[in-house]
């Protein structure tokens, strides 16, 4: 049901650079199973000051202390007797009565919403906190390439019969993409030959190739071409 393939210049390596640059992440959590009252506030605060240190000591080895990063904290809660928990966000990593008391309330109508009921007057326990780093990497620069000049016929590789649903088999052009003419179109059927994969046109589908070497394939003809 697709109506456009978008093929970068490297598709068997896409996977392996998008590893390279993706934001990095590290997870970390504590459990501390205390009732949800203001007696447990310094067990929580101290459990939050112990999964910032942990987070701390892992992003200076990971990207070093002034990497741009991300906090998200969570506590997972449930009540006294459940044998699972609902996990509420934190803005920050330190509670005092007032938060929470707010945390108890979101945990009420999460539970309602959830579940279909609530209990408010049954105590609430803390079984975990959690804390998620999020370390930003930026996105890499697109490749400066160079394209030869000239047309597709000296891209140009062969002509094969090539079997097509739509056509049965049908004389198909094949070419070397290291090859093809930068900002230039054609219409299939046709066969983009590279090291790491191959590139099928169908018949009547639509290509351009771009100033930055992509493949942009409207694959239904029927359809009007998005601006490029």
């Amino acid at each position: 049901g697709l109506s456009r393939v978008l093929v970068p210049p490297r598709p068997g390596l896409l996977s392996a650079l998008g590893l390279l640059h993706a934001d990095v992440r590290g997870d970390f959590s504590l459990t501390r199973l205390v009732d949800a009252n203001p007696a447990s506030l310094a067990a929580l605060n101290s459990g939050c000051d112990d999964l910032r240190a942990r987070g701390a000591a892992w992003q200076a080895g990971e990207a070093g202390a002034n990497a741009r990063a991300k906090f998200n904290w969570q506590i997972d809660m449930r009540y006294a007797g459940q044998n699972y928990e609902l996990a509420l966000p934190l803005k920050t990593g330190k509670l005092d009565r007032g938060g929470l008391a707010r945390l108890i309330t979101r945990f009420h109508e999460r539970h309602l919403a959830f579940y279909g009921y609530d209990l408010r007057e049954h105590p609430v326990e803390v079984v975990n906190l959690r804390l998620a780093i999020n370390i930003e990497r930026r996105a890499p620069p697109l490749d400066k390439r160079s394209f030869p000049p000239g047309t597709w016929r000296q891209a140009l590789l062969e002509k094969r019969q090539v079997w097509f649903p739509e056509t049965g088999f049908t004389a198909t052009p094949v070419y070397q993409r290291d090859l093809l003419p930068a900002d230039s179109r054609l219409v299939g059927p046709a066969i983009i030959e590279q090291m790491d994969t191959t590139t099928v046109v169908p018949p009547q589908a639509r290509l351009h190739h771009d100033k930055h070497g992509y493949l942009h394939i409207d694959v239904d003809p029927l359809r009007p071409s998005r601006k490029n």
